[in-house]
C-alpha cells in the first residue's frame, strides 16, 4: 500500500495549525506565501481516506465538509473552493482535500478557533 502524505500529517503533528476538528472533517491552516488577494488559505480534509472525489463512500463526508466550510466561513462568507479531482486535474496529493482561500471578513471567526493565538502570522 502507498503511503498517503496528508494520512501522515493526521497521524502526526501537523504541517499546519488546525483550526477545527471533528470526528470525521479537520481545518488546518496553510503556512507559507499569500497574495493581497486571499491573505488567508486553509484546507478543509477529511479524516478517512478518500482519494478523491469519485471514490467510493466520498459523497458521505462532502456533507460534513460543507457544513464545516459554512461555519468557518460565517454569515457573509466569500471565498474561492478549490477542489483538484483527478491527475489530469491538477491534483497532486491523491487524499481528498478542499482549498480554501479567504479574506479578512472570515478573519474574527479563525481567530475564535484559534484562541489566544495572534493571527499576525497568517497575513498576506
Amino acid at each position: 500500500m502507498t503511503s498517503c502524505g496528508m494520512c501522515d500529517m493526521l497521524a502526526g503533528p501537523p504541517n499546519g495549525q488546525i483550526i477545527y476538528s471533528s470526528k470525521n472533517v479537520c481545518a488546518i491552516i496553510k503556512y507559507g506565501k499569500r497574495s493581497k488577494h486571499t491573505p488567508i488559505e486553509f484546507m478543509i480534509v477529511p479524516k478517512h481516506h478518500y482519494e478523491n472525489l469519485q471514490s467510493p463512500g466520498a459523497e458521505t463526508i462532502v456533507g460534513e465538509m460543507t457544513s464545516l466550510l459554512q461555519y468557518l466561513a460565517g454569515v457573509d462568507g466569500e471565498y474561492q473552493l478549490v477542489c483538484n479531482n483527478g491527475k489530469t486535474a491538477g491534483q497532486t496529493l491523491f487524499h481528498l482535500h478542499w482549498h480554501i482561500c479567504s479574506h479578512q471578513t472570515m478573519w474574527p471567526l479563525l481567530a475564535k478557533h484559534l484562541g489566544s493565538r495572534s493571527l499576525d502570522w497568517i497575513k498576506g
